[in-house]
């Protein structure tokens, strides 16, 4: 007899600790294993009244990807210290839900830095 193995969504942020501040941009990744019949894969965040899907197609998400094997959601100018999870619908009428992944948003200034040399000019005659 052959058993198929559960299908399982993982998230992870590009930052280990899900720590950024205010105003950078975040990646997630998902990737689905073990899924067939995908029909359809969404991206969820937590919000006082329930989870609400995201609107992919703001300015906010450029960059966001999704397939029936993997995900990446792309947040740019990260405000709110949000919960983000994936949600996938299959053929037979299941659905699963990824982890959950609340943001880490530090107050205070993401400094850049530009370095400018004047460097003067020599001539050895």
């Amino acid at each position: 007899m052959f058993f198929l193995e559960k299908p399982t969504i993982e998230i992870c942020c590009d930052q280990e600790d899900d720590m950024y501040y205010v105003g950078e941009d975040v990646t997630m990744k998902a990737e689905l294993k073990n899924a067939s019949n995908v029909l359809c894969v969404v991206w969820q965040t937590e919000t006082p009244n329930g989870d609400q899907a995201l609107d992919i197609t703001q300015s906010k998400y450029k960059g966001t990807k999704i397939t029936t094997e993997e995900a990446r959601l792309c947040i740019r100018g990260c405000l709110d210290k949000e919960t983000y999870f994936l949600l996938a619908a299959f053929s037979d009428g299941t659905e699963i839900s990824s982890n959950r992944i609340r943001l880490n948003i530090i107050k205070g200034k993401l400094y850049s830095f530009e370095c400018e040399f004047n460097v003067p000019d020599i001539s050895l005659h």
